[in-house]
C-alpha cells in the first residue's frame, strides 16, 4: 500500500538554500518599492541571514510563512511568496483584494485597502476600508495570513468602521489565469470620465505576455474617453498585480504627444 505523503514535511536543505538564494538575487536585482525608491536592501540581506539558518530546519508551513514575512519586511506590497496549492492563495491573487494590519480599537486587524471593481471581494460587496475578522469561523489576525481556496466557497465576517458586523460569502471561482502563478485574474480594464474634461482609467492587471489584447482594450478605452471631451486623464494602478509588457502600452499615454 503506498505511503500517505506527509505535505509539512521538511524539504531538502539544498532546495530551500537555493529559494532563499534567488528571492536575494532578485530582491536585490528588481524589487522596487515606490514608497521607497531609494531602498537600502543592506538590512534586509542581513536579516534573511540571520534568519536562513532556522528557515532551513522547520516544518514547511512555517518555512513559507518565515519567508513571507521577510518579503513583508521590504514594506512593499504585492510582494508574496506561496506554494502552489489551490488552497491557501493570498488574497490579492485569490479575491481581487489587497489588505493591510492596521491598529484598531480591538487590537490589530486587516483591513481591505484595493478592492477591484468586479473582482471576487467586489462582487461579494466587500468595499475598502472595511475589517477582515475571521474566514470560515476562524479568526484572522495579523501577522496571520488571509488566504482562499480556488474553487471554494468561504463565510467571511466584516466588520464596519461604524464598529457593526457582518458575514458574507466569498465565492471563488474555480479557474485561474493563463501562462501566470496560481490566481484569479480580475477584469483588467475599466474607464469612465469624472468630470466634462477628466478621463480616468483603472487598470487591476496586465494581462497575457505580450499584452496585445489588454493594449486594444485600452486603445479602445482612451479613444471612447476623448470622443467625450477628456483632455485631462487618471490613470488608477492601486492594488494592481502586475502582468506582461502591456504596461508598456499604458507608459505611452503617459508622453503629451499620445494623448492629443
Amino acid at each position: 500500500m503506498p505511503a500517505t505523503p506527509n505535505t509539512n514535511q521538511i524539504p531538502a536543505r539544498k532546495d530551500r538554500t537555493e529559494i532563499l538564494t534567488t528571492i536575494k538575487k532578485l530582491v536585490s536585482e528588481r524589487h522596487i518599492n515606490v514608497s521607497n525608491p531609494t531602498q537600502d536592501y543592506g538590512p534586509w540581506l542581513s536579516l534573511v541571514d540571520a534568519r536562513t539558518p532556522r528557515l532551513l530546519e522547520v516544518e514547511r508551513e512555517v518555512f513559507e510563512a518565515g519567508v513571507t514575512e521577510l518579503l513583508g519586511a521590504l514594506g512593499s506590497s504585492h510582494t508574496v511568496f506561496f506554494h502552489q496549492r489551490r488552497g491557501s492563495i493570498p488574497a490579492p491573487y485569490s479575491i481581487n483584494a489587497t489588505l493591510r494590519p492596521v491598529d484598531t480599537a480591538h487590537g490589530k486587524r486587516w483591513m481591505f485597502v484595493d478592492v477591484i471593481e468586479d473582482g471576487v471581494a467586489f462582487r461579494a460587496g466587500i468595499r475598502p476600508g472595511e475589517f477582515l475578522l475571521s474566514i470560515d469561523s476562524e479568526a484572522i489576525v495579523p501577522p496571520k495570513l488571509a488566504n482562499f481556496c480556488i474553487g471554494g466557497s468561504h463565510h467571511v465576517e466584516i466588520a464596519g468602521l461604524n464598529g457593526s458586523k457582518r458575514q458574507v460569502s466569498i465565492v471563488v471561482p474555480n479557474r485561474t489565469a493563463k501562462d501566470r502563478p496560481l490566481m484569479i485574474e480580475p477584469r483588467s480594464l475599466s474607464h469612465r470620465t469624472l468630470a466634462p474634461n477628466v478621463g480616468y482609467v483603472r487598470v487591476a492587471t496586465f494581462p497575457g505576455a505580450v499584452g496585445q489584447g489588454f493594449a486594444r482594450g485600452l486603445d479602445v478605452a482612451i479613444r471612447d474617453l476623448k470622443e467625450l471631451g477628456a483632455q485631462k486623464l487618471i490613470v488608477d494602478i492601486r492594488g494592481n498585480i502586475g502582468g506582461g509588457l502591456g504596461s508598456l502600452r499604458l507608459m505611452s499615454y503617459l508622453c503629451p504627444a499620445n494623448w492629443k
